[in-house]
């Protein structure tokens, strides 16, 4: 009987003791976790604020080889043709020499990088266990386990994430499921980096078409109007039909900014020269100039010159565009007219001459022709 109660005793402390250790093994796992999670949503904060692609993916693999202790961590991202996977950031020097050699791996092919991307599975690589990896790269020798992940959008891999240890089986399931959380998170990044870069480009492309349209509208706007501007002076007014030339008038043109010239004893005139600016536009300039050769500017008039250049531009752009809006009214008219009267016709001779007719009257002091192919006339096709 004590041989017994000794053995059940021995059993008891066994299991108490293999209880103890599970329990400080999940512990640890747990305490790991949490980590973890902790470091994925620093990363995550840091990264959803990044709008540039390049310096998005420089930031993810230094910060996840920080929070994470990995001494190497990649991004591949796919190509056009989904065939390779391009390493474009790497925080290890071995990874450096890898993007300065534009290095790339075949999609299903080469290493779990390649199976990643083409599978959208995780992928674990260990030189350790029943299916031991010999890791060979060159450029990152101390390998002994890797961990890729698929960075998917919409359930379409567009890169791969690739963190590598020094340490024999360093990862495992638990791992790559917890680091999938990351890697979701860092495909959206990207996709959100992409987003505002291409935004950007259109908004530039935009303004760049704003600009040409608008200094195109106001060259044949002057063409039109047969003027470039107005002088008032103390003895009258008139229209301006030859530009003004001046060396200050031409800087604030070119630089957009307004200039201020102050007495200075010499042979310059005291002026304020302003742009005209209508939405970041320079469409002409204003220059006021003092009657008094020692004027002294002061900072209400240089204000008030910059308010009243602000609200010219506004009214002088509404006045164009009715102007504008007024003669495409008057064409239309013109070619409804035009185009009823020919319609009007029923033969060939009369159609001709009503169009001849009605354009030369519609365009005053012109010749009007109108030929027509011989193929036309001997009814051959044009």
């Amino acid at each position: 009987m004590t041989n017994q109660i000794s053995e059940i005793l021995l059993n008891l402390e066994k299991r108490v003791a293999e209880r103890t250790t599970d329990l400080e093994i999940a512990r640890r796992q747990s305490d790991k976790r949490a980590n973890q999670l902790l470091a994925i949503g620093e990363i995550s904060k840091f990264v959803n604020s990044e709008q540039k692609v390049d310096t998005l993916l420089s930031l993810v693999t230094r910060l996840v080889s920080e929070r994470f202790g990995f001494y190497h961590t990649g991004i591949f991202l796919l190509d056009d043709t989904k065939q390779y996977a391009i390493l474009q950031a790497a925080n290890s020097e071995g990874g450096q020499a890898m993007l300065r050699r534009g290095h790339k791996l075949r999609v299903g092919e080469s290493g779990i990088v390649g199976y990643v991307a083409k599978s959208g599975e995780p992928r674990i690589a260990l030189d350790v266990g029943l299916d031991a990896v010999y890791f060979n790269n060159p450029d990152l020798p101390i390998t002994r386990s890797e961990m890729a992940l698929p960075l998917k959008l919409r359930d379409e891999v567009i890169g791969i994430l690739d963190v590598q240890s020094e340490k024999p089986g360093a990862f495992t399931e638990d791992d790559a499921n917890t680091l999938n959380i990351l890697a979701d998170q860092i495909a959206i990044a990207i996709d959100n980096a992409r987003l505002f870069s291409q935004t950007q480009t259109t908004l530039s492309e935009v303004q760049a078409l704003y600009r040409q349209n608008l200094q195109e509208g106001w060259k044949t706007f002057s063409r039109e109007e047969g003027m470039v501007g107005f002088n008032q002076s103390l003895s009258g007014g008139k229209k301006l039909t030859e530009p003004v030339g001046s060396a200050e008038i031409q800087q604030a043109l070119n630089r957009g900014e307004t200039m201020v010239i102050q007495p200075n004893g010499k042979s310059e005139e005291p002026a304020i020269v302003v742009p005209i600016k209508l939405r970041g536009q320079v469409i002409g300039v204003m220059r006021i100039k003092a009657p008094d050769q020692a004027k002294q500017w002061t900072t209400n008039e240089i204000n008030l010159s910059e308010a009243v250049s602000e609200r010219l531009s506004l009214a002088l752009e509404n006045a164009r565009l009715i102007q504008e809006s007024q003669r495409q009214v008057i064409k239309e008219q013109a070619i409804s007219e035009i185009t009823s009267k020919i319609g009007s016709s029923i033969n060939l001779e009369n159609v001709l001459q009503t169009a001849v007719e009605e354009l030369g009257r519609s365009i005053p002091g012109s010749e009007v022709i109108i030929k027509l192919k011989e193929d036309n006339v001997n009814g051959g096709s044009a």
